[in-house]
Formats: structure tokens, sequence, C-alpha cells
């Protein structure tokens, strides 16, 4: 997905850079809570897919999944929901874990 106005240009780095900073920080909840808000995983593939270059998945059925920041990997995002929900379960919040789980976009 390609910046297609003038704000998405300054928007789209500022949001990457501030996700990667918050990552490394070790802040996986604000991560996921940026990427539920701003809806970064834009459409589901099958489970059989693989990465390209820029983030896109491409499924054995042709669908691709990638993220809405250019050069935000999908992969990357997935580990960050994956540590946010293993900190829900150890803090017992597994409702919330639940409800992300099940609403999760990808």
């Amino acid at each position: 997905c390609l910046p297609t106005n003038a704000m998405s240009f300054l928007l789209f780095p500022t949001l990457k850079s501030l996700l990667i900073q918050r990552a490394d920080a070790g802040d996986v909840q604000t991560c996921v809570a940026i990427c539920e808000v701003m809806e970064v995983i834009l459409s589901p593939a099958s489970p059989t897919s693989k990465t390209n270059q820029r983030g896109t998945q491409k499924s054995a059925t042709g669908a691709s999944q990638e993220t809405l920041l250019p050069g935000l990997e999908l992969d990357l995002v997935r580990e960050w929901y994956l540590s946010y929900i293993e900190l829900l379960q150890q803090m017992c919040l597994f409702s919330d874990a639940t409800d992300l789980i099940r609403n999760c976009r990808d």
C-alpha cells in the first residue's frame, strides 16, 4: 500500500518509526494498540503463505496480506501481537487475550 496523499507521506514513516522505537523499548502493548487503531494489517491470507520484500504475503490461492506501512514486515507485527497476548495471559487476562485473538485481522 503506497501513500495516497501528502499527509500519508509524513504519517506512514512517522508511525513506522514510532512502532519500531516502542518495540525496541519492549513496549509491545503500545505497538499492538497502534496497530489495532490504525488497522495496520490490511487483508487476510491463508496459513500457507510466503513473504516478499515489501512485507506482502502471497498465499497458495493468490490472496495477499500486507501491512499499511511500507517496509513494515507482517512477521514483525505478528511477533508484537504474540508477545502482547503472552503478557496478557501471564497477568491472567484471558478474556482480553481471547478478544484480541478473535478480532485480529490476521
